[in-house]
């Protein structure tokens, strides 16, 4: 399965895990886990962040949710 997600990109991921995050930590793990990230902050915000992202003009607010969401698969890569 190749990676795919909504609010991270499968560098940006990995620009935050670091060289020495496990090699074991698969493109499907890496899924999965942005997809209960993205799910995560929808339900804590109280808002659909992930249906919002692909049409929103505010760059700097993708930036930011973005932010969230590949931190919380890195440290769980970690």
């Amino acid at each position: 399965m190749a990676f795919t997600g909504i609010t991270a990109t499968e560098a940006q991921i990995d620009q935050k895990t670091g060289a020495n995050v496990s090699a074991s930590y698969t493109d499907t793990m890496k899924t999965q886990a942005l997809l209960q990230a993205e799910s995560y902050v929808n339900a804590k915000t109280g808002y659909n962040w992930s249906d919002w992202y692909a049409t929103s003009p505010n760059v700097d607010l993708k930036y930011l949710i973005t932010e969230c969401t590949a931190s919380l698969v890195a440290i769980e890569a970690i």
